[in-house]
């Protein structure tokens, strides 16, 4: 067997921790890595309900960037975004992230959300730690004038079992901040399935709460 610095041990051990059920990676994955999220919600407003289905694939291609591609809801979300992710620092299983988003209007336009491409730029981050992992994404929309910040935490309970939270808010004229409490459960090495409950903590809202449930399955390095 092969013995692993602590670096290495530490990697070993976040790789094996879950993505947040939304958010991407503040970091690169390794190269040939990848990761898939298939999330079928219901989503709720007014007492009125509908099925929708969002996805996030993300795949490591070079040692210092990779790509995601996130839809937070084929019908409800008004775009579909493409997300390339340079390393500015990287130390092991930590490090700082460039983001690029291009948005795609691949859904409706709702309650002055996008009709046409929008175009991001930010900043990302990861930090783990033993038995947890922490991402943080700051990003400013130039379509709209927002900024988004996006944050998780994730938490390892069992061998098989994970705690998620995560935030994230629109700060713009009219701020909204959500937030999504969650468990994921690892059902072998490469997949896993979640539960997951997104609300508005401010009057101001898309939606008044979004029922998820997630597979997730992919290949680390």
């Amino acid at each position: 067997m092969v013995n692993l610095d602590s670096a290495q041990a530490q990697e070993a051990e976040h790789a094996a921790l879950p993505h947040a059920f939304l958010l991407p990676r503040g970091l690169a994955p390794r190269p040939g890595s990848y990761n898939i999220q298939l999330t079928p919600f219901l989503q709720g407003k007014r007492g009125v309900y509908e099925l929708d289905t969002g996805g996030h694939a993300s795949i490591g291609m070079f040692d210092w960037g990779g790509l995601h591609l996130r839809s937070l809801g084929a019908r409800t979300a008004p775009t579909t975004e493409l997300i390339g992710i340079a390393t500015l620092a990287r130390d092991g299983p930590r490090g700082l992230s460039l983001l690029a988003i291009a948005g795609a209007p691949t859904g409706p336009s709702r309650d002055g959300h996008h009709s046409s491409w929008s175009f991001l730029a930010g900043l990302a981050g990861h930090w783990p730690g033993h038995g947890w992992g922490a991402d943080a994404l700051l990003h400013y929309d130039f379509s709209l004038g927002h900024f988004i910040p996006e944050v998780s935490l994730i938490r390892k309970l069992t061998k098989r079992c994970f705690a998620v939270l995560e935030g994230s808010a629109t700060i713009g004229n009219r701020p909204e901040i959500y937030t999504l409490p969650g468990i994921k459960f690892a059902l072998n090495r490469s997949s896993l399935i979640g539960l997951g409950y997104r609300f508005p903590l401010t009057n101001s809202r898309t939606f008044d709460r979004q029922i998820y449930a997630q597979l997730e399955w992919g290949r680390r390095h």
